[in-house]
């Protein structure tokens, strides 16, 4: 998703997804890396917050992750320019953007 633009129909769109790949050194021990993903709507504000954890595991040096949010009824998406960034750590790892139209 960094630096990705993808565009979709309001009429259509029920859920988006966000996937993020982390490269890291060698992983000697379980760990835990806390995250928050930011979903802001056409207009700045903050929609939602999703909070989870990325679990690196021993000898990983990189994983992929991911969440979406949405409704189960299509139109849950008003029309315009959205922002998901997600942050580790407080600082922002990954940002992209998708339109609805």
């Amino acid at each position: 998703m960094p630096g990705s633009t993808v565009q979709d129909s309001a009429l259509r769109t029920r859920f988006v997804n966000w996937e993020i790949e982390l490269s890291y050194p060698a992983v000697s021990v379980p760990g835990r890396i806390p995250f928050v993903a930011l979903w802001y709507g056409p207009d700045g504000s903050v929609l939602t917050r999703q909070f989870g954890d990325f679990h690196p595991q021993p000898g990983w040096t990189h994983s992929f992750h991911g969440l979406n949010w949405g409704s189960e009824k299509s139109g849950g998406f008003a029309v315009g320019q959205y922002r998901v960034d997600i942050l580790a750590e407080g600082q922002i790892v990954a940002r992209g953007t998708f339109e609805v139209f």
